[in-house]
């Protein structure tokens, strides 16, 4: 994947050079590759090849790493990867090679936005690179509007409206928050693409658009579980991850007063006096770390670890039941292996 990035990229050149080192920051800091496993796998699940896919699986990875960019400037993240983020890599840029002063926060968050607004449109062209591979004439033409339409039209709004939610709860008192809530959140933010990536994949083996496909769904829903057991295993690591394999802090989420499944089960669990002091520490810019340590120890305590621990578990057996429908063999076993790693992973 990494030689047709370079190859991608070798043809739309930016300028001037710090949008395309802002473009490329990420995407050259590595990442974890699930979503373009998913959709690799997928389609070698169903008797498709990795060229076939290979295009879509570096769109999916494209598309969500202009999420992450806007996100961290969203949650105003000043690492990623064990870097820095783009926003502030060019605010740094800013001051140092510029010297614009303080008006080098602005330029750095503006970069930043411009960045993922190239990567959001590279990850449509590299559909469209994908059905011309995978299909042939109408076929693959349609293929490719479709696939574009479903990424563009359902999965971006969810996506988008997911983030939305993040944001409105995190400002909202946890006593008015639910768990449902919670899961819509996690439903767009996160599992529409991990879903996305599996059906793209799935319907580039079959080389057409054919959404009602009971192999397709069965792996849409798959990907679907998946990326929820993903993103509550990414909660339960925000808190008691390790800082150095993540890359990221550990207890942002506390300090930014982002509303996951752990805290609100917390909360609900807790007594007076705890949640006096829960209020008094999350969604606090000021926390110090050790605050952030006392919060985690009483979510700990009343067992929001293990709650989210045990849902993870739930949408994994979920997941694992959409690949009763794919034959034995080797993609079945990466698939099957990918979602239980999805579960123990500690970054």
């Amino acid at each position: 994947m990494r030689a047709y990035l370079e190859t991608f990229t070798a043809k739309t050149p930016l300028h001037p050079a710090h949008l395309q080192e802002a473009v490329l920051s990420y995407l050259e800091a590595g990442g974890k590759y699930l979503r373009p496993c998913l959709a690799l796998w997928c389609c070698r699940a169903l008797g498709g090849s990795d060229e076939q896919a290979l295009p879509a699986a570096l769109a999916v990875e494209v598309f969500h790493t202009w999420t992450l960019v806007h996100d961290d400037i969203i949650d105003r993240d000043k690492t990623r990867r064990g870097r820095p983020t783009v926003h502030e890599e060019f605010r740094q840029k800013g001051e140092s090679q510029l010297g614009l002063g303080e008006f080098a926060a602005h330029y750095g968050q503006s970069i930043a936005i411009l960045a993922g607004d190239v990567l959001h449109g590279w990850a449509v062209c590299l559909l469209v690179e994908a059905a011309q591979q995978s299909g042939e004439g109408k076929e693959g033409e349609h293929l490719a509007l479709e696939l574009i339409r479903e990424m563009e039209g359902e999965v971006l709004p969810r996506l988008i409206g997911g983030e939305v939610l993040d944001i409105q709860l995190s400002q909202r008192p946890l006593a008015e928050v639910t768990e449902e809530e919670i899961l819509q959140l996690i439903s767009g933010k996160t599992a529409a693409l991990f879903a996305f990536s599996a059906r793209a994949g799935a319907m580039l083996a079959r080389g057409r658009y054919c959404p009602e496909d009971v192999q397709i769904s069965a792996l849409g829903n798959f990907g679907y579980h998946l990326g929820v057991a993903f993103q509550l295993q990414d909660d339960l690591l925000g808190l008691i991850g390790n800082e150095a394999e993540l890359g990221k802090p550990v207890g942002s989420d506390i300090r930014e007063g982002k509303r996951t499944l752990p805290l609100l089960y917390a909360w609900e669990k807790a007594d007076e006096q705890q949640r006096g002091r829960m209020g008094e520490i999350v969604g606090h810019v000021n926390t110090t770390e050790k605050e952030i340590a006392e919060a985690r120890g009483i979510i700990e305590d009343l067992g929001g670890i293990e709650y989210c621990r045990s849902m993870a578990k739930l949408h994994l057996c979920q997941a694992q039941e959409g690949l009763e429908t794919i034959e034995e063999g080797a993609p079945k076993q990466l698939l099957g292996g990918l979602a239980q790693m999805m579960v123990e992973r500690t970054r």
